[in-house]
């Protein structure tokens, strides 16, 4: 085969991908897409039109790759490297990830509507190593995945939730936090895990919080009655005379309300309950109660009251 010589044109119409770390010349004109117009000339005639090139030009700068146009661009901008492809990867995963549903449920919301903790926990670990943020981040009731986990009682998801600093004091859109719900639910288990992990004064401004509803976790935990939780609640120091912003009623007015003797007798043993707090109404839990023709109750709260009058006579 007969080799023609190599001409300064000639070269000109060739871009080197080298610096892309591919041993390849293209041509110019005959670009249309990533590997097109691969030139034919073999490894050999590329080496002789080289030395070639190298007696008729003087030593120069290697030419750099072009912005725009040729086929170095799109390649440059594909920035293959194993790192960048498995960055690339990831962040594929997690746009998958925090995709919402028509719910606005993202898959973490979905994996623990489905309980399926192994799933959940390899979401949380492929999250909090892109961005943590996310692992607040709400549905179209406003709940996180930590109001999820608490209503489908995963109370491991909950602590692991927690672990990774996910925002305990996010409410949904009734203005709950998960403590309200936990309270509410009788999750005593929750409740307890909530209260040894979460710093203390956000479980305390958590304790206070009144939903939309005005209520507390306290009066939430009195009207379901839910004894275990009450006492959880009042160990950790929150307020027994807080009223709600529904009827101004405190724990004792619930109780009372809800006619639980069992209950009763457990808060009136509580130290400072108030006895003369007032509701919207005017009334005390002992006229409440008398209201209610609730006799075995207003006997328990009379007798409660003349005993604690006689401590101070």
């Amino acid at each position: 085969m007969e080799l023609k010589a190599s001409t300064m044109e000639d070269d000109m119409n060739y871009t080197s991908l080298e610096e892309d770390g591919c041993p390849l010349f293209f041509h110019k004109d005959a670009e249309s897409g990533y590997f097109s117009g691969i030139s034919n000339v073999s490894l050999k005639e590329d080496n002789l039109i080289s030395s070639k090139q190298s007696l008729l030009e003087p030593p120069h700068e290697p030419r750099k790759t072009p912005e725009s146009p040729g086929i170095s661009q799109p390649l440059k901008q594909l920035n293959i490297s194993s790192s960048s492809s498995t960055l690339a990867i990831q962040n594929t995963e997690f746009s998958k990830m925090v995709c919402r549903d028509k719910n606005g449920d993202t898959q973490l919301h979905t994996a623990i509507w489905q309980k399926k903790v192994q799933t959940v926990i390899y979401i949380i670990e492929c999250i909090v190593s892109v961005d943590r943020g996310w692992l607040n981040f709400p549905n179209l009731k406003l709940q996180t995945p930590l109001h999820a986990a608490t209503l489908q009682r995963m109370v491991e998801i909950v602590a692991f939730l927690m672990k990774e600093n996910a925002d305990i004091r996010i409410c949904d859109d009734q203005g709950d936090t998960l403590l309200h719900i936990a309270s509410r639910e009788g999750y005593d288990d929750i409740v307890k895990t909530i209260l040894n992990t979460g710093d203390r004064q956000v479980v305390i401004s958590c304790i206070e919080t009144h939903n939309y509803n005005g209520q507390t976790c306290l009066h939430l935990a009195a009207n379901g009655l839910h004894f275990s939780v009450l006492r959880l609640l009042v160990s950790s120091g929150a307020d027994v005379n807080v009223k709600d912003g529904m009827y101004n009623y405190t724990i004792l007015h619930c109780v009372v309300q809800r006619h639980s003797s069992e209950l009763l007798d457990y808060v009136l043993d509580i130290e400072n309950i108030s006895l003369d707090a007032t509701s919207y109404a005017g009334e005390t839990a002992l006229q409440l109660a008398e209201r209610q023709g609730f006799c075995d109750m207003s006997k328990v709260l009379r007798e409660y009251t003349n005993n604690i009058r006689s401590k101070y006579l």
